[in-house]
């Protein structure tokens, strides 16, 4: 089979991520990138060698007829870029958060259906071969019956940021366990007090160097959702003062123990055994390692090996998904679902109330927050 053709929307430090990634991936060339900052174009044709470099993503689509766009431009430009993507036929690998509203979702999903071309989000913690292994040991009984899904974010920013940066990545991660999440209640702080509409804010303003997510509010977050089956999901923001990857993860709680997973990039895992988890009792945990059948070549990887690992396994399920026509293991519906919790967290804040799933709100909650309180929402920070 010919090479299909691949084009990087985001010159930046993702899209050289994605290119480093692509290019060792069988059957993958990448021959063009486009980005509004003629600097990033420059050094993406020194470092990659591609022959289409466009400011637009109008313009490198047209000229570069990729079968695949990689999409990793910061968040508020990810619905367009897929959308016109879909319309001329090229299939997507979308970086996270999906878009910023579940609105925006929609669309994408909806031009990507009605185009006959697929969508994969890079919720990179899918490519994890632990998940596997994970759920082959739930299915063999070792820790019971599952029951409980308790997850943490690696700190380093507000709730608000992180909810829509990692938090679309822990959410997603959960739902690899607890697939049919059905509604979520949530309580939100800041300084210790409950937030209201008028510390709404853009992202870049709460920190001007971090990326674009949009919308967000809340210093710490703690969030509970019901999935079927009567499995509890509680995450927690903390805000932690220093981001901290050792405690990034989830645990998978079952009647006879627990499974812990840990990790952004490079993923750790250990199985408890026994219901009691102070420290006074003989309880250890054991740690888990892949199968030798199951190990990459060259295990145990580099952090960046590891993350050009996951995205290669990634880009070849959606290949694969192309050639099968099926779903991607990491789909924009998966995407949507992953957003929808965080939405849904401050929706529940907003409302003071559990929220189901699906929303019936699409727009934004904190955009219709502001507008319900008659405020305009604030100018966007540049």
């Amino acid at each position: 089979m010919a090479d299909l053709k691949a084009v990087i929307v985001g010159c930046g430090g993702m899209g050289h991520s994605h290119a480093f990634a692509a290019r060792q991936e069988p059957g993958v060339d990448v021959v063009g990138g486009c980005d509004i900052v003629p600097e990033a174009l420059a050094r993406f044709r020194q470092a990659w060698g591609v022959s289409h470099l466009c400011a637009t993503w109008d313009e490198l689509y047209e000229r570069a007829k990729p079968d695949i766009a990689i999409i990793t431009t910061h968040a508020p430009q990810h619905a367009a870029a897929t959308i016109a993507a879909a319309e001329r036929g090229i299939h997507v690998f979308c970086e996270k958060p999906m878009a910023l509203s579940l609105a925006e979702c929609d669309a994408m999903v909806s031009a990507c259906e009605r185009h006959k071309v697929k969508l994969a989000l890079n919720h990179i913690k899918r490519g994890s071969r632990y998940n596997q292994l994970a759920r082959r040991l739930i299915a063999d009984g070792e820790i019971g019956e599952v029951f409980a899904i308790e997850a943490y974010n690696k700190g380093g920013r507000t709730s608000g940021i992180e909810m829509m940066e990692m938090g679309t990545h822990i959410s997603d991660w959960c739902r690899v366990f607890a697939p049919e999440v059905q509604w979520v209640h949530a309580h939100i702080t800041t300084d210790g007090l409950e937030p209201g509409s008028d510390q709404v804010k853009w992202s870049k303003e709460v920190n001007p160097r971090d990326r674009d997510c949009g919308l967000v509010v809340g210093h710490r977050t703690f969030a509970s959702f019901g999935a079927a089956g009567g499995v509890h999901i509680q995450i927690n923001f903390w805000m932690n003062v220093q981001n901290d990857d050792r405690g990034y993860g989830l645990d998978v709680i079952g009647t006879r123990g627990r499974l812990a997973l840990r990790g952004s990039v490079r993923t750790w895992m250990w199985r408890h055994s026994g219901s009691h988890m102070s420290p006074v009792y003989d309880h250890q945990w054991i740690p888990v390692t892949l199968p030798a059948e199951d190990a990459p070549d060259g295990w145990p990887l580099s952090s960046e090996q590891n993350r050009a690992y996951m995205q290669r396994n990634m880009l070849r399920d959606l290949m694969e998904a192309v050639r099968e026509d099926r779903e991607p293991f990491s789909s924009g519906r998966d995407g949507r679902a992953a957003l929808e919790m965080m939405h849904g967290a401050w929706e529940s804040h907003r409302r003071k109330s559990r929220i189901a799933f699906p929303m019936a709100q699409r727009q934004h909650p904190l955009e219709t927050w502001r507008a319900e309180a008659a405020m305009a929402v604030p100018a966007r920070a540049m």
